[in-house]
Parts: C-alpha cells; sequence; structure tokens
C-alpha cells in the first residue's frame, strides 16, 4: 500500500548539508545546482537567498491533499496510470498556486511513481528538482526528503551505480535514525533497500543479517500486519536459498505468498513479485512444471502492471529461460534468454548487473552447444560490466573470469587439434575426445553456476 504522509518533521541543517556534500551522485550534484547554497552548518541558519514559502490558503491545500489521496488510492489498486494522472494534477495545482512545500511533495509522489514503472530517465530529474525544492526550504520535512532520497537510491541501482546507491542508503539511515529513533518502521524500510542491494552483489549472508534486522524492528513496533513485513520475510526466502536451505525457502516464501494473496488478490504487482522467488526455489528443488506455472503467471501481471518492456517482464521472461534451460530444451532457453536481455538493454542500458546476469546464461547455453566464439564474446562483455562495477575477488566476477578462461582453453585445444591432424583422416577416438571435453567444460560451467551464493535477482 502507499505510504502515506504524516506529520512533518524538519531536517537540521547538519544532516541536510551531508545529503548534499555526498559526492559522486548526480542527482545530488544536480539538486545543488538548483539551490544557490547549502545551510550554514555552523550557525544553523539559513541559507541568505531563502525565501519564505507563498501562503498555502486551506482551500489550496484541501485540493492538493486530495488530488494526492486520489493517487495514493490508484497506487494501492496497483494502477499507475491512474496515480501518474493524480499526482500529475496535484502538481498543476500546487504550482499554478505557488504552494511550494506541496509542490515538493507532489513532485516527489510523480517522481516515484513513474519509476515504478521502469523510466527511471523520465523520474529522475522530477525526483531532482523536488529535493532541489526541499534544500530551499531550508529545514524541509523529513516526509518530503525520505522517500525521495529511497527512490533515488532505486533508480542508482536499477542504472547500475552501485556504490553510490550503498552511499546513498547509507545516509538515508543515518537520518532515519537520527529523525525517527533506531526502532522506527521507516529504519527497517531502509535496511530492506541495503539488504536488497547486498543480495544483489552476492552477499547473501550480509544481507541476511541486514534483513532480520528490520524484522526485529517491526516487530517490537507491532507492525506485523503491514505489508512491508512480506517483503522482507520473501527477501529472507531468498537469502535461505542461497544458503542451501531449500525447504525452509520454500515454506517461508509459500506462506508470505498466500498471505500476500489474501491481502492484494492474485493479481497485483506484489503477488507477481512473490511468484518469482517462489519460483527461483521451486526450480532449485527441481519442480520444474511448478516453477514453469509460477513464471508464466508473474510475466503476465508484469506485462499487465508495467508492460513488456519493463525490467520485471525481462526477470520473468529470464528466469523462464532458466527453466527451459534445466528441462534441456535448449533452442526455447536460448530464445527466451535473448529476448529478456532485448527487454533489459531497451530499459536499463549498457552496464547493468541484470544485463550481466543475461549475457552469463546466454554465454554458457552457447558453450555447452559449441558455439565457442559466441560464448567468448559474450563472457567477455559480461565481465567487462561486472568488473566496471563490482571489486575484483567477488564470485560474480570471478566465476564468468573462469567461465572465460574454460572457453578459451577449448577454442585453443580445437585450433591444436585442426593443425596437427587432417580432418578428413581425424579418427573418431578424436571426434570423441573433442565431446567429451565439450561436456566437461559444460560441467564446470554448470557446477559453478550452481554452487554460487547469489540468488537469481527478485
Amino acid at each position: 500500500m502507499a505510504e502515506r504522509p504524516h506529520s512533518p518533521r524538519s531536517l537540521g541543517p547538519s544532516l541536510l548539508g551531508a545529503l548534499f556534500a555526498l559526492s559522486g551522485c548526480t542527482h545530488v550534484e544536480v539538486a545543488g545546482r538548483l539551490a544557490e547554497r547549502p545551510p550554514d552548518q555552523d550557525t544553523g541558519t539559513e541559507p541568505s537567498n531563502f525565501r519564505p514559502l507563498h501562503p498555502e490558503s486551506e482551500g489550496l491545500r484541501q485540493s492538493v491533499t486530495e488530488a494526492l489521496g486520489r493517487g495514493h488510492d490508484a497506487l494501492d489498486r496497483a494502477d499507475f496510470q491512474r496515480a501518474e494522472v493524480e499526482y500529475w494534477d496535484a502538481v498543476g495545482l500546487a504550482e499554478a498556486h505557488g504552494g511550494e512545500s506541496l509542490l515538493a511533495l507532489s513532485l516527489g509522489w510523480l517522481g516515484r511513481v513513474i519509476a515504478q514503472q521502469g523510466r527511471y530517465t523520465a523520474a529522475l530529474p522530477i525526483l531532482e528538482h523536488s529535493l532541489g525544492m526541499a534544500r530551499g526550504m531550508g529545514s524541509p520535512p523529513f516526509r518530503v526528503v525520505f522517500p525521495i532520497l529511497v527512490e533515488l537510491s532505486r533508480i542508482e541501482i536499477a542504472m547500475g551505480r552501485y556504490q553510490s546507491a550503498r552511499r546513498m542508503l547509507e545516509l538515508s539511515l543515518e537520518m532515519t535514525v537520527a529523525m525517527e529513533g533506531p526502532d522506527h518502521p521507516d529504519v527497517a524500510r531502509v535496511l530492506n533497500e541495503l539488504g536488497l542491494l547486498h543480495l544483489s552483489l552476492g552477499r547473501a549472508e550480509k544481507a541476511g543479517a541486514i534483513f532480520q534486522q528490520g524484522l526485529a524492528i517491526m516487530s517490537a513496533d507491532g507492525a506485523w500486519s503491514d505489508s512491508f513485513v512480506f517483503d522482507l520475510l520473501g527477501n529472507l526466502a531468498l537469502v535461505e536459498e542461497a544458503s542451501g536451505h531449500v525447504d525452509r525457502a520454500l515454506n517461508l516464501q509459500s506462506r508470505v505468498l498466500k498471505a500476500r494473496q489474501t491481502l492484494f488478490g492474485f493479481r497485483h504487482p506484489s503477488v507477481a513479485e512473490d511468484l518469482v522467488k517462489l519460483s527461483i526455489i521451486q526450480r532449485r528443488q527441481g519442480e520444474l512444471e511448478a516453477a514453469r506455472h509460477s513464471l508464466e503467471q508473474a510475466r503476465s501481471m508484469a506485462e499487465h502492471f508495467f508492460g513488456r518492456q519493463h525490467p520485471r517482464s525481462a526477470q520473468a521472461v529470464h528466469n523462464l529461460g532458466r527453466v527451459a534451460e534445466a528441462e534441456h530444451k535448449r533452442a526455447t532457453a536460448q530464445a527466451l534468454y535473448e529476448e529478456g536481455l532485448a527487454i533489459r538493454e531497451q530499459a536499463l542500458g549498457g552496464n547493468h548487473l541484470e544485463i550481466a546476469e543475461s549475457l552469463e546464461s546466454l554465454g554458457r547455453l552457447y558453450a555447452l552447444t559449441g558455439r565457442l566464439d559466441d560464448a567468448e564474446a559474450t563472457f567477455q562483455r559480461c565481465l567487462a560490466i561486472r568488473r566496471r562495477v563490482l571489486p575484483d575477488g567477488v564470485a560474480l566476477v570471478e566465476d564468468v573470469r573462469e567461465a572465460l578462461a574454460d572457453v578459451q582453453r577449448e577454442e585453443w585445444r580445437q585450433r591444436q587439434l585442426r593443425e596437427h591432424e587432417n580432418p578428413q583422416k581425424q579418427t573418431q577416438g578424436d571426434r570423441t575426445g573433442e565431446g567429451q571435453s565439450q561436456i566437461q567444460m559444460g560441467s564446470n560451467l554448470t557446477q559453478r553456476q550452481k554452487s554460487r551464493s547469489q540468488p537469481d535477482r527478485e
């Protein structure tokens, strides 16, 4: 459900200054240009150019609040297009009548709903402008700034800027603890985003500890009925799967799915996410028919709510390829991998880990079917992306480096055979040896895929 704004609190100058001093984040740099200078961190005074807000009449506030409320209701129904229309209405009302704080709030909601539809390049300047307006207020309400920071961190992840996202989330966590206290549910929400970031990078153990910390906060707050708890539990199920506790993962995720269906019905974006998570565990258990059924439902919902060219649709398509490969339907798997890759490239650009995931799966499939030149080129591109965004030594980097080396060794071995023996007189033993070599190489690739600690991305 949409998180409703409530009584605002203001950010102190030191925290606000820390936000705008953060380096390496494009949106922060842009937001800094939208205001002439930051608050004075030493004296706590407002910027010299600070302009008082235009008076916001009760009638204006009521009109904007009603438009926002209609947007929230549409968001709760997963009607993203209707929500976007209502938030645009709120922006127009606030802008026309000079309601600056209401405009910043409305822009924040508008940017968030656009980002949730996967239109990151459209959402980014809107969120930046909202954040810049908040800075111009001197001491902006925490409720205006907090959700913008979280959404911006998600966009940073979606665009492959993982270090920037981590810094933004860590600062958001510091700000939230300072403003709300260490046991507030908003702290758990930031922790969940941090946990997802670590899970994306293959750090399942670290992610699990963070998710558990978030659950402890929600438990102490008595907020077990909050649908956000299902997000935490579902993410913990992925950690269990990555840690080899498949039965526990399946039991936990099945319960989460049933609870979510009871809350939202059988067709909802959150239900689709839970079905993807469930399919990962089902495939790991060898329940391939059940995994395919879960993914087909998830794909149908993702395409309905977000469109065919959205990363969530691509994830369902990619995971269907994983199921087809497990069933030894390699032609079907290749077509699905290529379809998922095309969607991801269009939606995410060129340097995202999800694109690298598609490339690795395709490279492995090419290697197994003897297309060594294609496998080498695909692994090289995958490795280039992962080395660009991840440190050396991470399993996601080393696995592809080793897979690439396997392919290059096999290419060298086959060249040696061609150079030293007449192909017309090649013995049956030579051909058998070549086939056995390819089988062994495929076994190595598959074994590394199974032993990796990172689960499929949600």
